[in-house]
C-alpha cells in the first residue's frame, strides 16, 4: 500500500492494554515493516527499513558488459593446452592400439 512521506504517529491498540502511538519517519522509494513486540507485558513498535532507493541518480547505464557483442579476440591459454593434451594422448593411444594388433598379427 502506498503512503504519503512524512512523519506519521502510528497508533497501535490491543484488547486490555493501553493504547500505543509511535512516531514513523517514512522516506521515499523505501519499503518498510512495522513490528509490534510484546516486552514483558508491554508492547513496543519497531519500524524496520526492507529497502532503500538510491538517495543519487545514477549517470549513465549500469556497466553490464558486452554480452555476447564482446569481443573474443585470442584463445584461452588453459583450453589451447587441454585440447593439445586430448590431442596428443589420443595419438598415442591409437599409436599403441596399432603396435598391439601387428604384433598379435606376427604371433599367430
Amino acid at each position: 500500500m502506498d503512503v504519503p512521506l512524512g512523519t506519521w504517529n502510528l497508533k497501535v491498540s490491543a484488547p486490555g492494554r493501553p493504547d500505543l502511538t509511535t512516531p514513523c519517519q517514512l522516506d521515499a522509494n523505501s519499503v518498510y515493516t512495522v513490528l509490534l513486540v510484546d516486552r514483558g507485558g508491554s508492547l513496543t513498535t519497531e519500524l524496520l527499513t526492507d529497502s532503500a532507493g538510491s538517495k543519487v541518480v545514477p549517470a549513465g547505464g549500469v556497466n553490464a558488459g558486452y554480452g555476447g557483442a564482446a569481443d573474443r579476440t585470442g584463445v584461452d591459454p588453459t583450453l589451447l593446452a587441454g585440447a593439445l593434451i586430448v590431442i596428443v594422448v589420443a595419438g598415442l593411444g591409437l599409436v599403441a592400439r596399432a603396435e598391439w594388433a601387428r604384433s598379435r598379427a606376427r604371433g599367430r
